[in-house]
């Protein structure tokens, strides 16, 4: 999560005001979930 924290600042830190001389339009969508290794009885079930 500490680079999605990063990214999202370093966008919020160098924002500029809408249609600012320069500026170029950015978006940023992230969808973080943690993984968990399957356990033996679930890589079973799965066969």
């Amino acid at each position: 999560t500490a680079l999605v924290d990063e990214a999202s600042s370093l966008l919020h830190t160098s924002a500029r005001p809408p249609r600012s001389e320069g500026t170029i339009r950015t978006a940023l969508s992230v969808a973080a979930f943690r993984l968990v290794a399957a356990t033996t009885n679930d890589q079973q079930e799965s066969r």
